[in-house]
């Protein structure tokens, strides 16, 4: 399938298996797709093609203590977008990233202190 939601969806429930293997107990999730996210939080139905996989993620959501689904602007998505250029697509789970570099570094320090930017 080659719909934005379901690859959303997709990476979602990939990010959830890799949490359980690191056995990580309380987990937050954002996503810039709304529609991903009202789908996981019974918000909204998804679409037939994505139902397994909203399935999957409610199923795997029961192995964790707390797990929390919010949308995220993506605008606010800097950080993430950056190295996602820098690693090109990633077919793998876990990936290892040494220390930042000065463009990482000034976007993860403005990440936390919570600046946005608007795009046109």
């Amino acid at each position: 399938v080659q719909s934005v939601l379901f690859k959303e969806l997709q990476a979602i429930a990939i990010g959830l298996a890799s949490a359980e293997d690191l056995r990580l107990q309380k987990v937050k999730i954002g996503s810039d797709s709304l529609r991903a996210v009202k789908a996981i939080n019974k918000l909204e139905e998804p679409p037939w093609y994505c139902r397994d996989l909203v399935a999957e993620i409610q199923w795997r959501v029961h192995k964790f203590t707390s797990v929390e689904f919010n949308h995220v602007f993506r605008e606010s998505n800097r950080a993430t977008d950056y190295l996602a250029g820098k690693l090109g697509v990633v077919n793998q789970c876990n990936v290892f990233m040494g220390p930042p570099d000065e463009i990482r570094s000034v976007i993860l320090s403005e990440d936390r202190e919570d600046k946005t930017f608007r795009t046109l």
